[in-house]
């Protein structure tokens, strides 16, 4: 790529934006060298990369905390150098940091299999860091049991440092040499434990006088009584200094031995921090993969400037404006390189024609970088070089005027061009005569044509608008300007020239119409029916766009309308619901109190063990109480699908319609108020109250009545249960309990197979599943889908 063109699009100041996302200066080093990727694969790797970290993103994160930079410290260690305790730490720390993420990598390689890759290229030295977190404490000094010896050594150097301290104190509280000391403290001097001894006493106290004070009237001396003591302790520190040095050796060592490893590691978590830099950038402005294209091209709709897009970012942060920053930044959609493979804008100054260049520019270079641009979609081809001529490149060192200068620029672009390059021209043309420059315009853009670039030029030149219109593979384009508030919109129009509104704008400026008649008449009639056709084209589109936005706005009003009654709806939904369930909850408290009272009722009958006319008033209360409960209790959602006979209560043997089931079974026998009821293989309890007997056309035939029930049974549930069931956005608590109901149901059915759909996700409701299986006595197995089954999204089990 073309230096000057990356500087002239501000490549290098996103360059800037990226690496103040980064976390380290590993991360920010690389940000800083990027460079657009000229290949399809590196291009396409690098958008997925950051693909699959804005997906990290979004769940674990991506944890980047305790990384730095420690190649010099383990080039350090790989020359046989000896590193300090705190250097230690620092390579200890990244080797933990690194063990850290491999982890995170690595955890989905069917998902992320790029981030999974690099996870892969980290190597788990851990244990070298686990040797430093034993040996060296956080503040930076070497801990005792770093070795036994150094552990020994300093048992040793403390008792030594008490005794010293003993005989100071003695010395101290004597009477004898009270009178000899300037003040009762004790002190260090070189290393050395000393009292401040009177300078004319020094004799009479006797010792080593180690510093003195600057009147010169105290001297700091050591007792002579504690001289080899004090030689004793600094033998002793010289043993601990040379095993602290030897531990240190030993672990510089450890790390020397797997430089080469560690400076690997390194540079992968460079990588990942400046991928990760990519997908925090991409995702602040909003930024969308742009689908390749096999062929150098753009086609980008909503796409947004990215500099001013970070500009309308900060100026939500400082509070300056409460638009959303996508609201602040007018989208274009430009084209170029798929149906014309040239562009010609045309419009007023500081209308937006050189923010478009920029825009198409940076956006190209931003995406083979592997950074997601903020656009609505995009689809862009490769280009394996950009130009970009734009802005003032007038260079008085070298006394070349602005037509010099672009003419310099353009000779350079038009030696290098072919196929597979964009080219990007801001006033082509201009600077000279204007004749001539219009003249020399069609020239360049007809040498680019034939060499294949994709080329899109801003002009003023009124021939360029007809030139665009006449030739095959050129379009004309603009950017639009109100007429009625003078103002530029900023929007791009492919297709529409752009009309000179000089006349126009003087005109509503007070310009008298008398100038403005004579000046329509030096303009000349091709001129004037160009213009007005132009004008024509420009109203109608306006008013396309009028009637674009209304119907925008009624079918956003119908959706809002629709939404707020499927809103009443579900409400109203709600409320029955909640309703339907209070009313259960009541029948099931009364028909509790209804039993209660009935074995009372019993409890009294056995207890008096004859008729009498509390007994039949007992019995008389029961079956009122029975009777009640059955008008009283709601009816489950299920309803019997065979004719009800209700002449008669069933008796052992007759078949009923079980609603806990939601089938039909044969009632057994009758135990108080409880009733056996067999259905196939299944013997069941039920409250004897909610049976209702089956009609005889219903009934299943005396010589098989247990399997004809059974299949009743099971094609009752069958026709209802489905062969799947579905778990996801639910809680683990709350699928555990639809997967326990459903599986109920599949055994009733006799299902064989059953699908989960538990989805990806973080793998919770997939393991809660896989649990619950594995309980199961009747699940022969299970496994996750097949691609075609919705792969790990999906577990297969089959039942007994």
């Amino acid at each position: 790529m073309d230096p000057r063109s990356l500087r002239v699009l501000e490549y290098p100041a996103v360059l800037d934006l990226l690496a103040g996302q980064t976390a380290c200066s590993l991360g920010r080093e690389k940000a800083l060298s990027a460079h657009p990727h000229t290949q399809r694969r590196d291009v396409d790797r690098a958008l997925r990369e950051t693909s699959e970290a804005l997906v990290l993103m979004g769940g674990a994160g991506i944890p980047l905390g305790g990384v730095t930079d420690v190649r010099s410290l383990v080039a350090r260690a790989g020359a046989d150098g000896v590193l300090e305790p705190l250097d230690l730490l620092s390579v200890g720390t990244v080797l933990f940091a690194a063990k850290r993420l491999r982890g995170v990598l690595s955890a989905k390689p069917d998902d992320l299999p790029l981030m999974s890759d690099l996870g892969a290229q980290i190597s788990d030295l851990s244990h070298i860091a686990q040797s430093i977190e034993r040996s060296i404490s956080l503040d930076g000094e070497v801990k005792d049991g770093a070795s036994d010896l150094l552990a020994q050594l300093r048992n040793s150097k403390r008792g030594k440092m008490r005794h010293i301290q003993e005989l100071l104190q003695r010395i101290l509280n004597s009477s004898r040499t009270r009178d000899l000391l300037q003040e009762p403290v004790i002190t260090v001097r070189n290393d050395r434990y000393c009292l401040s001894v009177k300078a004319e006493k020094r004799r009479e106290f006797g010792g080593l006088v180690h510093d003195a004070s600057a009147s010169g009237q105290t001297l700091f001396m050591e007792p002579a009584s504690v001289v080899e003591a004090g030689n004793e302790l600094r033998e002793i520190e010289a043993h601990e200094r040379t095993e602290v040095q030897r531990i240190l050796r030993v672990l510089s060592r450890s790390i020397g031995a797997e430089s080469r490893r560690i400076l690997a590691t390194v540079d992968v978590l460079a990588e990942v921090d400046y991928i990760s830099a990519r997908a925090h950038l991409a995702d602040m402005w909003h930024g969308v993969v742009p689908d390749l294209l096999d062929k150098p091209g753009v086609e980008m709709y909503g796409a947004r400037h990215p500099l001013l897009f970070w500009q309308a970012i900060e100026k939500r942060r400082a509070g300056e404006t409460a638009k959303e920053p996508r609201d602040q930044v007018v989208p274009i959609d430009p084209q170029l390189g798929l149906e014309f493979r040239s562009v010609i804008i045309t419009g007023p100054n500081t209308g937006g024609k050189t923010v478009t260049l920029k825009t198409v520019g940076l956006m190209v270079l931003l995406a083979q970088t592997g950074i997601p641009i903020p656009c609505d979609t995009a689809r862009i081809g490769i280009f394996k070089h950009v130009f970009a001529d734009i802005g003032d490149e007038q260079s008085l060192q070298q006394s070349l005027s602005t037509f010099s200068g672009h003419i310099r620029n353009i000779v350079e672009i038009l030696k290098s061009a072919d196929a597979s390059t964009l080219v990007l021209l801001d006033e082509i043309g201009a600077g000279t005569d204007p004749a001539e420059g219009a003249a020399l315009a069609k020239a360049i853009l007809l040498a680019l044509s034939e060499t294949g670039a994709s080329v899109m030029a801003t002009t003023h030149y009124a021939e360029l608008k007809e030139f665009a219109w006449n030739r095959e593979g050129f379009q004309n384009a603009s950017v639009e300007f109100d007429v009625e508030t003078l103002k530029p919109t900023y929007r791009l129009r492919l297709g529409v020239p752009g009309a000179s509104n000089a006349l126009t704008i003087a005109g509503r400026l007070g310009m008298p119409e008398s100038v403005l008649e004579r000046a329509r008449g030096n303009l000349g009639s091709d001129r004037l029916a160009l213009e007005s056709a132009i004008a024509r084209m420009e109203e109608s589109e306006r008013a396309s766009r009028r009637a674009t936005i209304e119907a925008e706005r009624k079918v956003k009003e119908l959706e809002a309308q629709r939404r707020h009654v499927e809103e009443e709806l579900s409400e109203a939904k709600d409320k029955r619901k909640a309703a339907t369930e209070a009313a259960y909850e009541e029948a099931l408290a009364f028909v509790r109190t209804a039993r209660e009272e009935a074995a009372e009722v019993l409890r009294t009958l056995r207890e008096l063990g004859e008729e009498t006319r509390e007994t039949d008033a007992a019995r008389k209360r029961l079956q009122q109480l029975e009777t009640v409960a059955r008008q009283k209790r709601v009816k489950p959602r299920r309803k019997p699908t065979h004719r009800i006979e209700t002449e008669s209560a069933p008796q052992p043997g007759d078949s009923v319609w079980v609603p806990s089931l939601g089938g039909i079974g044969v009632l057994v026998e009758v135990r108080r108020d409880e009733a056996t009821v067999q259905a196939g293989a299944l013997r069941l309890t039920a409250d004897y109250a909610t049976l209702q007997k089956v009609a005889d056309e219903a009934a299943p035939a005396k010589s098989e009545p247990v399997r004809r029930s059974s299949s009743s049974i099971a094609l009752e549930a069958a026709s209802t249960i489905s062969p799947e069931v579905h778990l996801r956005h639910m809680r683990a608590e709350e699928a555990f309990v639809v997967l326990d109901k459903y599986m109920d149901s599949a055994r009733l059915a006799g299902l064989h197979t059953i699908r989960i759909v538990h989805g990806k996700g973080g793998g919770i409701l997939r393991d809660m599943a896989h649990r619950y299986l594995k309980d199961q006595p009747d699940v022969r197995s299970f496994r996750l889908g097949s691609p075609e089954e919705g792969g790990h999204g999906v577990t297969i089990a089959e039942l007994a």
